[in-house]
């Protein structure tokens, strides 16, 4: 049975947590609209804003599962919370550079259209 006043910090701690997760998945949505418009109207300043958004974003996510990875004692950790955190990051670092990829491809051909249209 969980003591009272720490079931009241775990709920605290829940309720902050989605909070920032929402206003996280706004902000994220909104720059996804600005890559949207950036890609449509071969905009590259809207596009490296996003790929500056995405370095942010990617390093936040990094650190939020490190945080809530555990209880904040590195040295009780058990095996399984070492392997959940790597194989974690090494998720969140591989759909990062995808995506770094995909972007940067985005922004040269962004780059040879305008230089073939000049």
């Amino acid at each position: 049975m969980v003591p009272a006043s720490k079931a009241r910090k775990l709920v605290h701690e829940i309720n902050s947590f989605t909070c920032f997760a929402v206003v996280v998945a706004i902000v994220w949505i909104i720059f996804s609209i600005i890559l949207i418009v950036g890609i449509k109207k071969n905009n590259e300043g809207h596009v490296k804003a996003y790929r500056a958004f995405l370095f942010a974003g990617n390093a936040l996510t990094l650190l939020l599962l490190i945080g809530n990875d555990g209880d904040g004692q590195i040295t009780n950790w058990s095996q399984q919370v070492w392997v959940s955190l790597i194989v974690g990051s090494l998720g969140v670092i591989t759909l990062f550079a995808l995506e770094l990829w995909i972007i940067n491809g985005v922004i040269r051909y962004i780059e040879q259209e305008k230089v073939v249209s000049v």
